[in-house]
């Protein structure tokens, strides 16, 4: 009597697991796609090691600061562990209309946010 009980138990086990294992994997993709992505706009917010050209530069030079509280691997780090709630508060310090100042192409000066 007991034996059958706990085998019929047994049968929502391998579909949980099932659930439970493609669940984890999604997410692990998700939190990787999201981190590739951060990583690659955070390089983009990073200034050059060596810029190439004079111009270039006196440009990084002139310009506060583009990434906020830490540098782009951390924010990596963070969204890869963090996932889509580091992303979206990323997003929100960098390029919403709350981020301080936005910045447009090379040689022009930056422009505040209109709020």
């Amino acid at each position: 009597m007991f034996g059958q009980i706990r085998d019929s138990g047994n049968l929502l086990g391998p579909p949980l697991l099932a659930v439970w294992f493609v669940t984890i994997v999604a997410l692990m993709v998700v939190h990787i796609a999201f981190a590739v992505g951060v990583w690659t706009d955070a390089q983009k917010l990073t200034p050059p090691r060596r810029p190439r050209s004079a111009q270039l530069r006196e440009y990084w030079k002139s310009r506060p600061p583009n990434l906020l509280f830490v540098g782009p691997r951390i924010w990596t780090l963070a969204t890869l562990l963090g996932g889509v709630l580091v992303a979206l508060a990323y997003w929100l310090m960098h390029h919403s209309t709350l981020a301080a100042t936005r910045h447009s192409a090379v040689g022009e000066e930056s422009v505040p946010n209109a709020l």
